[in-house]
């Protein structure tokens, strides 16, 4: 079993983590472990969080795992500020990691606005609908026509 789903997003974090565990390998964190943890921990905690909704059938419990993911991916920015600024990280370096999470935040917030409006459970299974509306109204000039409206394909998936 691959523990990453098959998520564009959930690729994404999982490359910014490895980028920002890279970068704080140097020797110049030594001095900073605080910072140097606090970055690590928040950059882990992006991917956690949507690997761990994704594997949800709730997708009530899926958009609180991303609104949580945006959470650390947030506090992950503001450290990448704070490191910038004691010149822990290059500029350059600095702008890469910050463009990867501005992406990753637009990712998510999108998933997350998906997720909420669907009438589908992450995986693609049509939330049952009461026996009420699923019946058929039959028109005398049309074939029978559903209540309930086409709930389309799983969001996310590639």
């Amino acid at each position: 079993m691959n523990p990453i789903p098959r998520l564009k997003v959930s690729g994404k974090a999982h490359e910014l983590t490895l980028r920002l565990f890279e970068q704080t390998r140097a020797k110049a964190w030594a001095h900073e472990p605080v910072l140097r943890e606090r970055l690590q921990r928040s950059a882990l905690a992006v991917p956690l969080h949507i690997t761990r909704g994704a594997r949800d059938e709730n997708r009530h419990n899926f958009a609180r795992a991303l609104d949580a993911a945006l959470g650390a991916l947030r506090e992950l920015a503001y450290s990448l500020v704070v490191a910038r600024d004691l010149a822990l990280l290059t500029t350059s370096t600095y702008a890469t990691l910050e463009a990867r999470a501005a992406e990753l935040d637009r990712m998510l917030v999108g998933l997350r606005h998906k997720v909420r409006s669907s009438g589908t459970s992450f995986r693609g299974r049509a939330r049952r609908a009461p026996a009420v509306l699923a019946r058929q109204v039959v028109q005398p000039d049309r074939a029978a026509q559903p209540l309930t409206p086409d709930l389309g394909a799983p969001l996310g998936i590639r």
